[in-house]
């Protein structure tokens, strides 16, 4: 059940996240004993969890992609389009 929550995380998908966390839930609570702190306590935090958004909707972000390709490709253009020989043989190149 957990492990089901775990691959529902990792996909993004909230409906079966919900369903294993309440699944889990629900068989703590029937085959342990809730009077006992840890048991109660492991019952809330799953319910808790099961709240939790696992599928946000996430902000676009090709313009700014768009922009640093933009920028990359200008850098790299820069500094092949100088004039000199960029491929290691000239002889005006720093050694060091």
């Amino acid at each position: 059940m957990l492990e089901e929550a775990e691959m529902a995380v990792l996909r993004g998908n909230q409906p079966l996240y919900e369903r294993a966390l309440t699944k889990a839930r629900t068989t703590i609570d029937d085959w342990y004993n809730a009077s006992n702190p840890r048991v109660a306590a492991l019952s809330d935090t799953l319910a808790e969890l099961a709240q939790k958004n696992v599928d946000p909707e996430l902000p676009d972000i090709s313009q700014s992609l768009d922009l640093l390709k933009e920028r990359l490709a200008g850098r790299l253009n820069a500094n092949n389009g100088d004039g000199e020989d960029n491929t290691g043989g000239g002889n005006g190149g720093d050694d060091s």
